[in-house]
């Protein structure tokens, strides 16, 4: 009975669900941990970044949207810690086509002691929307624009409100990550001066972009006939970049009248997308897809004027020579941010981007484990008589699996007793007629032969000889009444290796039929339910089928061992 206590409580440790992981909420019921890889098989980075607004896409391929609300107002992004939430804003949302994008805030990325991973959860019908666009971008980023929306001038996402106070860009739905703006050469956004936007003397700054040229314009620089990106034109002085012959160009005007480009040699082809970023500090440098194309010793003059996306216009002339093509994810800084910031939203933005995965779904109470969430979920469908049923398998299943044992160690203990008593009869020197008084206690073969079932065959036999012997002699008729003592031996010896078997066998045969009881009456429980409400559809069934085949698959656990055994 100890034995059978001992292998419940193990069987029991096994089947109950693993101590569930940290979970941020319980008013969500499900999380997707989202792993960030700035190793080799990810985005490389050489230095580390904080504070970084991560793009993270969702499609079909890698979430279900079916989990979430209509608008994402479920979504929350948690860091690795479990423990505290990173802000973030939806960027678009379509649950009907299923398609995403989510600009998160990771506190840092790259290094060793960085996070791999963070948490995103979901599932919660009664949650509202928590996005945030301004906590989701930095003190120095003045101006990001998705152009997600179908507005008339652009929104800025940052905490700055430097939104657009004109456009005459169109809308197109083919952006790089969602929506973009098209340019024509006339086409323009204008950004209004503020605070936030003003440059002192030798500021820095920072312009990237998703840029995907229409068709390259012969000219000279970009103030000058070329296509023009971006323009800021404060008096005297002015800060451009703009396409020169199908290569970028940054251009710097003094007050004095000088003027200072960027040599050639960052080409941008047309007719797909590129990352175009460019940072000012006491150098002007040029990256084009995450990689520095070209650069030159140079200092921004103070400008305090509006920013012109595309076309660049004069009193004396109206807007021209603006930039031609597809442009989208404007963002602006008034710091000139570093290579691994440059690298990372070059390599890190697209949707063949390595750094960001979406791997396991976890469900509450489900012991941060899918497979864990389908017992779970099997768990809780089964009903009371199903559990009953499950109950007296498991009991076969405990009671077989200790007989087996027991008779396994029973075994092996005889064949070691048969084989030291049959080496002590067949020694020459032996006494066989006083072999019993060498098993007696405080002799030399004390104990070694309590488990041999030849030893006892011959103890009977040799009992019966002597009784018979010291009263009447041995004889023909005497030999049979020996031979019969032996026989009775055998036989009882027989039952004790054989004791409980039967318990094995009732598993073999009877866990079968009891399975097939508890799937007979769990699916007739499931139809009788659909009846009862009157809705047929793949959610009312499966549970209760699973369910019911869990009958059957624990029988299966118990008697095929058992058929072994």
């Amino acid at each position: 009975m100890q034995r059978i206590l001992l292998s419940l409580g193990l069987l029991a440790a096994l089947l109950l669900p693993a101590a569930a992981q940290a979970w941020w909420h319980a008013d969500w019921a499900y999380r997707t941990k989202i792993v960030l890889d700035t190793g080799r098989t990810g985005v490389p980075l050489t230095g580390t970044v904080t504070a970084v607004p991560v793009a993270i896409r969702l499609h079909a391929g890698n979430f279900n949207f079916l989990d979430t609300r209509d608008n994402g107002a479920d979504l929350r992004f948690i860091a690795g810690d479990d423990k505290t939430p990173l802000p973030f804003h939806i960027d678009i949302y379509d649950w009907v086509d299923e398609i995403g994008i989510v600009w998160v805030q990771v506190p840092k990325l790259g290094g060793a002691d960085a996070p791999p991973y963070i948490w995103m959860y979901y599932g919660n019908p009664h949650a509202t929307p928590a996005g945030d666009p301004k906590a989701t971008y930095d003190a120095d980023q003045t101006a990001v624009f998705h152009f997600a929306a179908r507005q008339v001038a652009p929104q800025n996402s940052t905490a700055y409100a430097n939104n657009a106070k004109s456009s005459t860009a169109a809308i197109v739905a083919a952006g790089y990550l969602d929506r973009a703006a098209h340019f024509d050469a006339a086409s323009r956004i204008v950004i209004p001066p503020s605070p936030s936007l003003k440059l002192p003397a030798g500021g820095a700054l920072t312009f990237s972009a998703w840029l995907k040229p229409d068709a390259p314009k012969p000219g000279g620089v970009p103030a000058a006939g070329g296509q023009a990106i971006l323009t800021r034109q404060d008096g005297a002085s002015s800060f451009s970049i703009g396409l020169q012959d199908g290569q970028v160009i940054a251009r710097i005007v003094a007050a004095d009248g000088t003027v200072l480009a960027t040599p050639a040699g960052a080409r941008l082809p047309a007719g797909d997308w590129h990352h175009l970023a460019v940072t000012v500090s006491d150098h002007v440098t040029i990256y084009l897809d995450g990689i520095e194309a070209a650069s030159m010793a140079a200092r921004l003059p103070a400008l305090d004027s509006e920013i012109v996306l595309g076309a660049p216009e004069t009193a004396s002339a109206p807007a021209t020579g603006g930039f031609v093509g597809a442009m989208d994810e404007v963002q602006i800084s008034r710091v000139a941010r570093s290579p691994a910031w440059v690298r990372l939203a070059a390599l890190g933005q697209g949707p063949d981007s390595k750094l960001v995965t979406l791997e396991t779904t976890d469900q509450a109470g489900a012991g941060g484990s899918e497979y864990l969430a389908i017992l779970s979920m099997l768990a809780g469908s089964v009903t009371i008589d199903g559990w009953v049923v499950i109950g007296l398998i498991a009991l076969l299943g405990f009671v077989s699996a200790e007989v087996m044992v027991d008779k396994a160690l029973l075994l092996r203990r005889t064949v070691r007793a048969n084989t030291r008593f049959l080496a002590a009869f067949h020694d020459p020197a032996a006494d066989l007629l006083a072999l019993d008084a060498g098993a007696a206690a405080g002799s030399p073969h004390d104990g070694d032969w309590d488990d041999s079932p030849l030893y006892a065959i011959y103890a009977a036999g040799l009992r019966e000889a002597r009784r018979i012997g010291a009263a009447s002699g041995l004889s023909g008729l005497n030999f049979e009444v020996i031979r019969t003592a032996v026989d009775s031996s055998l036989l009882a010896e027989l039952n004790r290796l054989g004791a409980r078997m039967v318990l094995v066998t009732l598993a073999v045969s009877g866990a079968p039929f009891l399975g097939l009881l508890g799937t007979v009456i769990g699916i007739m429980i499931t139809f009788g339910t659909v009846a009862l409400k009157g809705d047929v559809n793949i959610n009312t069934i499966a549970p209760g089928i699973s369910a019911a085949l869990t009958a059957t698959a624990t029988c299966m656990a118990v008697a095929i061992p058992a058929l072994f055994g």
